[in-house]
């Protein structure tokens, strides 16, 4: 089990996802980087916020108002799945994740 502190780090990684959806992993991938856990999470926040990104040009693309919708929902799940697990000391991968930052 990880440390409590790396715990809640990790978990304050995907809650300011919510509302930073690219932002916060970046952040804490540059400031703490010593910690193999939070270091892992940020990089899976990150990767799901360039993810969603690319998710939501497309469907700027396709111009629906329900794929957004939908696009916000699964974004609030995986974010809120992440936290959670993150505060029981496990590590989170969203199912549809691009891994573009190993």
């Amino acid at each position: 089990m990880k440390a409590n502190k790396s715990m809640v780090t990790a978990a304050i990684v995907w809650l300011l996802s919510v509302f930073f959806s690219i932002l916060s992993g970046l952040l804490f991938l540059i400031f703490k980087r010593e910690d193999a856990f939070i270091k892992q999470q940020a990089k899976e926040a990150l990767n799901w916020g360039v993810t969603l990104w690319l998710a939501v040009i497309a469907a700027s693309l396709v111009g629906s108002k329900l794929l957004f919708t939908l696009l916000g929902a699964i974004h609030l799940v995986f974010c809120l799945l992440g936290m959670a697990s993150c505060l029981k000391g496990k590590a989170y991968q969203v199912p549809i994740n691009l891994r573009l930052i190993k």
